[in-house]
């Protein structure tokens, strides 16, 4: 049973730490310049999940220049995650089209972090969900 304890407090740390960083980038990213850039490729990639399943990202490459020098980049937000909902990745995939003209941020220290929006909503739930688990964690070893 301990180490099953130990194995929660240690997903509940790394969810948490997760958390933190995510919400730190979006705390950073507030200042961001921004520049105009243009969507380059737009696809959906499809993959298998561990559960047999299929779990669909969007694939969007958007070309930039900052200060005469241009880069390419990849992420949309933050937190981009799979789904297996095909009709949601269809949903992004049709904001950013291939040639659709967009709006880069990028970190002014360094013009290859960039991202297309600058939320990130499923942090919230890696803070409260990691802090849950090692609450519990902590609870057990306190009743012990």
């Amino acid at each position: 049973m301990i180490y099953i304890v130990i194995f929660i407090a240690i997903i509940g740390v790394v969810l948490f730490y997760c958390g933190i960083k995510v919400q730190s980038q979006r705390h950073r990213s507030a200042r961001w310049p921004s520049v105009p850039g243009a969507v380059i490729d737009s696809a959906k990639k499809k993959d298998s999940s561990t559960d047999g399943g299929v779990v669909y990202f969007p694939k969007i490459s958007y070309a930039f220049e900052v200060a005469g020098k241009k880069y390419v980049g990849d992420r949309i937000s933050f937190l981009d995650s799979g789904t297996g909902r095909e009709c949601k990745i269809d949903s992004i995939l049709a904001r950013y089209p291939k040639g659709q003209s967009v709006t880069v941020f990028y970190d002014p220290k360094d013009a290859a972090i960039c991202v297309l929006e600058k939320k990130a909503g499923w942090n919230w739930l890696l803070i409260a969900a990691g802090g849950h688990l090692v609450a519990v964690a902590i609870y057990y070893f306190l009743k012990k």
